[in-house]
């Protein structure tokens, strides 16, 4: 491939994907052809202070009737991930190598050299070998994509409502994943349940002395798919650190948790009460509605939600330039898929008969020790030493 006018750019992420900077994914794709684009992980700029989730865009400036050609020919864009990038991000920045997995012992080279364990030399090759077959014309028997080209193209970028122009998104098993899905039956998240909107103000309703159960993001554990309420708070100290507009939770819902998807953070709510609200801020809440919960039980919703396909999506679409977050239409859009009605309801009651176990394993719970025995205590090792120590806020943070 012709190396002129080429250049490679390092963007907070975003530049890439967020709404508020559309204007700069507007310029790029109108003055540049997009050859690669590469995720870095969050930490690595952060010896200079830029703790944020940065990327790579390696374009090319052409004319606009070249543009225009090559976004007609629908042109390929190499998309990949950096994850190792040979030492370790903070705790003093100290150089990572290669091991051999089965006894740890780090590997050398011809040279008797240690070997930098880092995902760049992958990314490089995999990037040469997928310039060496792109051209931009079709003289010297040269393609405008790569032989079985499965990777991500322009009309991945142009179609997306957004422009979104992410790494993650566009590398080719995220773009599998939704082929895949959409080869086979399948539903929008939106057409068979609503992602919950209203909130109520939980002082005009009850008072600023009012106590409330807050749901944040930290109170779903991701592994059990369990969501546990944080012990009664007072509505004004909620109010102070977050807003007094909460979500009113009900038996039953789905809480998706709006930052780090790829941790899989989705889970039941089965704590009864009036009293449970959920942080806007941190999460989203999910329920079937009402005419397709026969169809569409909420249990094997929450066991969709929380598959591999399904999370794959909410990761990819996610966002930001410090860790990914989703957005309330980000979850509408997901692509659901549907198995058999049989397989369906099979699922459905697989989850009832869990929720039922983690019931009775709660009210267990409950019996042991006193309320303050269990009340949850975050980073601050001095609580109870005080006296009048005012301390019920404490875990409502989402991060």
């Amino acid at each position: 491939m012709p190396k002129r006018g080429v250049s490679n750019y390092i963007l907070p992420e975003g530049y890439l994907c967020t709404p508020v900077y559309g204007y700069v994914r507007h310029w790029i794709l109108e003055h540049l052809r997009v050859l690669a684009l590469v995720e870095l992980p969050r930490r690595t700029f952060v010896k200079s202070n830029a703790d944020l989730r940065s990327n790579i865009l390696v374009a090319q400036k052409l004319s606009s009737a070249t543009i225009k050609k090559a976004i007609e020919s629908d042109y390929p864009i190499y998309a990949d991930m950096v994850r190792k990038i040979g030492f370790k991000m903070g705790k003093g920045f100290s150089p990572l190598y290669v091991r051999d997995p089965e006894t740890g012992i780090e590997i050398r080279d011809q040279d008797n050299n240690l070997v930098p364990d880092t995902d760049f030399r992958r990314v490089s090759a995999g990037f040469d070998n997928f310039t060496k077959e792109v051209t931009w014309d079709k003289n010297g028997g040269r393609r405008f994509s790569p032989n079985n080209w499965m990777g991500a193209k322009i009309s991945d970028v142009l179609s997306h409502p957004n422009l979104d122009l992410k790494p993650r998104r566009l590398m080719p098993r995220a773009l599998q994943n939704i082929r895949d899905i959409e080869a086979n039956r399948h539903v929008v998240l939106s057409e068979i349940a609503d992602v919950v909107e209203e909130t109520t103000d939980i002082i005009e309703l009850d008072g600023p002395s009012s106590t409330w159960r807050p749901v944040a993001g930290m109170d779903i554990r991701a592994v059990e798919a369990i969501v546990t309420p944080s012990h009664p708070t007072r509505a004004w100290q909620i109010a102070e650190q977050k807003k007094p507009s909460l979500y009113r939770l009900k038996d039953g819902d789905i809480v998706v948790v709006l930052v780090r998807p790829e941790r899989r953070n989705i889970g039941l709510m089965l704590g009864m009460g009036e009293d449970i609200v959920g942080i806007p801020d941190g999460i989203a809440v999910v329920r079937v509605k009402q005419e397709f919960k026969e169809k569409y039980p909420q249990g094997w919703l929450l066991a969709s939600l929380r598959s591999e396909p399904c999370r794959l999506q909410l990761w990819t679409e996610s966002g930001g330039t410090s860790y990914g977050k989703l957005t309330l239409d980000h979850i509408r859009n997901v692509l659901v898929p549907v198995q058999d009605q049989s397989e369906i309801d099979d699922t459905a009651t697989r989850v009832i008969t869990w929720a039922e176990s983690i019931r009775r394993s709660a009210e267990n719970w409950s019996t042991v020790g006193s309320d303050d025995d269990r009340r949850p205590i975050v980073n601050s090792p001095g609580f109870g030493l005080i006296e009048g120590e005012n301390w019920e806020i404490e875990g409502i943070d989402d991060e």
